[in-house]
């Protein structure tokens, strides 16, 4: 129970790691912009550096040839290139301090981020690692029978101990237990059911006095329900001969007949309800509600509500 029904959903686990893949992509993305955006401004600030640097130069080159020091005048000019010199290089070096200032932040901006959307990174591998992991163990468990196994045995078990107790043993905490555990597959099946735009409408029904849940199959005939469950129910002297049992798609099975004294499903109630009594291998669940049951009733079905068998 623990490995495969107790976790959240595949659909909703997948639903959620699909969340956070796209979170992570738009900070991705929005990091990736801020990350060009600030190498634009860098080159742009480098170039007009670059430009500075180059106009320095050149009066540098133009300072070296000294003038005649007889020459006042081009002395005088001389010194006032010199000065426009000095502050062209103050300037300079201030604007190679602020874009270093400017550098500096964008690169503590962005490492700032940058762990928080490594470790996301982290976080989707992990998750996706679990869920593969668990996909494909879930893929096995149900190849090899081994889910269809689990819960043709626990249903024998509820039967074994609806008789053990109807002959007057003490059962009431094991059958409590078998019951919750029955209860808890069925919410599982449920939701997946409900997950998939095609699923199949599972309802909870009452086979005499025992809890049950049953695939609604309006193109069924009878009602079909595991013959553990017939046993459970005690209604076991109630079966008839076997025959061939047509179950959905197309497959073909036998099964014995049998008749309910009572099947309850959304409050109504039908008695002495014909059906067809299967391994609990060929419903999958505890069986399927056929048109034994609906014909006596008017009904919808509505996927959308929390109760989808609707019962007048």
């Amino acid at each position: 129970m623990d490995r495969f029904y107790r976790k959240p959903p595949l659909e909703e686990a997948y639903a959620a790691l699909n969340a956070l893949v796209a979170e992570h992509n738009r900070q991705v993305d929005a990091w990736n912009a801020r990350q060009e955006t600030a190498q634009a401004d860098a080159d742009q600030r480098r170039a007009r550096l670059k430009a500075e640097e180059a106009a320095i130069a050149a009066l540098d080159r133009d300072l070296a040839i000294k003038p005649d020091p007889d020459d006042a005048e081009a002395t005088q000019a001389h010194l006032a290139r010199l000065k426009e010199r000095n502050a062209r290089v103050e300037r300079f070096n201030r604007q190679v301090e602020e874009t270093d200032a400017v550098l500096k932040g964008y690169k503590t901006a962005a490492g700032a981020t940058k762990p928080d959307m490594d470790a996301r990174g982290a976080e989707i591998g992990r998750r996706s690692a679990e869920l593969k992991a668990r996909s494909r163990d879930l893929e096995a468990f149900q190849e090899k029978g081994q889910d269809l196994a689990f819960f043709s045995d626990l249903n024998g078990l509820l039967a074994d101990l609806r008789q053990a107790q109807r002959a007057g043993a003490e059962v009431t905490a094991a059958l409590t237990r078998v019951r919750a555990l029955r209860r808890e597959l069925a919410q599982w099946a449920i939701a997946r059911q409900r997950a998939d735009a095609f699923g199949l409408v599972v309802v909870e029904a009452r086979v005499g006095d025992e809890p049950a849940w049953f695939i609604v199959d309006t193109g069924a005939m009878r009602v079909c329900l595991s013959t553990e469950l017939v046993r459970a129910a005690g209604f076991q002297d109630r079966l008839g001969e076997e025959g061939t049992v047509s179950l959905p798609g197309g497959m073909r099975t036998r099964g014995r007949a049998v008749v309910l004294p009572s099947l309850t499903v959304a409050g109504h109630t039908g008695q002495d309800v014909a059906g067809s009594a299967l391994p609990a291998s060929d419903v999958g669940i505890d069986g399927l509600l056929g048109q034994s049951f609906l014909r006596r009733f008017s009904w919808t079905l509505d996927r959308d509500r929390p109760e989808p068998l609707i019962i007048r």
